[in-house]
């Protein structure tokens, strides 16, 4: 049980490495991404229940939209695939011009529209069109965008980057500002269900809890740094599921509001940010 730390199922043995897992919006199954270019939906028994195939390259991450009807999965390929979960079978192919191999996906809460990571681009697109928006642009190759994620009310788009800096994308004027404080790459990031935290986690060893400022959504101050200096390196982040303890020695499950309570023990730094075109 996961508030005992137990494992309760074992997916079967997989012929590749897995990149990517998440749960549908009712919880009652698992997508998955694979290095073997394969999407699976997956029972909470552990059953398959479908293979998704249709990539070229390495799958890198899959995400149920909202209401659970669509699964997007995006690819090395450079392509974002769209599959109806009812029937399984592919209804779109995402693609743009000057598309990169896409590491990272996140539906906006609404369901309307789908934020993609690329090398040097974050991508957002309409689901209705089926078409490219705009795209946010990075520049160098250190901002290689490693994951994505939407602000609950879809006006904000929070990215990571081989540089070291969160970056908090205005959807609107377009426009960024820096989270600095990591010392190295940052690999994952996660709005809180209620958007006023950010959690980043980075290859320096750390997670960071960033609190969002409430009269400039685009601007957040370190609110924590929670250290995990047995571990290489720490490359994910899911606020409904794991934060530190105390002791910054162990994983443990807390939900919102606890972590929420650890935070207030804490008072805020200075703002690290600031405004880059």
């Amino acid at each position: 049980m996961l508030n005992q730390g137990q494992c309760v199922v074992t997916l079967q043995e997989l012929p590749n490495e897995v990149r990517h897992v998440g749960f549908s919006p009712d919880g009652n199954c698992i997508v998955s991404a694979s290095c073997d270019r394969a999407v699976r939906l997956w029972t909470l028994e552990g059953d398959c229940r479908a293979t998704l195939q249709g990539h070229t390259d390495v799958v890198t991450a899959a995400d149920f939209s909202p209401d659970g009807t669509i699964i997007a999965s995006g690819s090395k390929d450079r392509t974002i695939r769209l599959w109806n979960v009812p029937s399984m079978e592919q209804i779109a192919t995402l693609s743009d011009h000057d598309q990169q191999p896409v590491v990272s996906i996140c539906f906006t809460q609404d369901g309307k529209r789908l934020v993609s990571g690329e090398t040097g681009y974050v991508r957002v697109w309409d689901l209705r069109s089926r078409k490219c928006l705009f795209v946010l642009r990075g520049g160098t190759p250190l901002m290689s965008f490693c994951d994505v994620t939407v602000s609950p009310d879809g006006k904000y788009i929070a990215s990571t980057s081989l540089d070291a800096v969160v970056r908090v994308w205005n959807v609107t004027a377009r426009r960024s500002t820096k989270l600095i404080g990591h010392a190295g790459s940052v690999t994952s990031v996660s709005y809180s269900p209620d958007g006023t935290y950010i959690a980043s986690a980075s290859r320096d060893r750390t997670i960071r809890l960033w609190k969002v400022d409430p009269r400039s959504p685009g601007q957040a101050k370190l609110h924590r740094v929670i250290g995990t200096p047995h571990l290489l390196n720490v490359c994910g982040t899911d606020f409904d599921q794991a934060q530190m303890d105390e002791t910054f020695h162990q994983l443990v499950s807390w939900d919102q509001k606890s972590i929420q309570q650890q935070a207030n023990k804490f008072p805020d730094s200075n703002t690290k940010s600031c405004t880059v075109a």
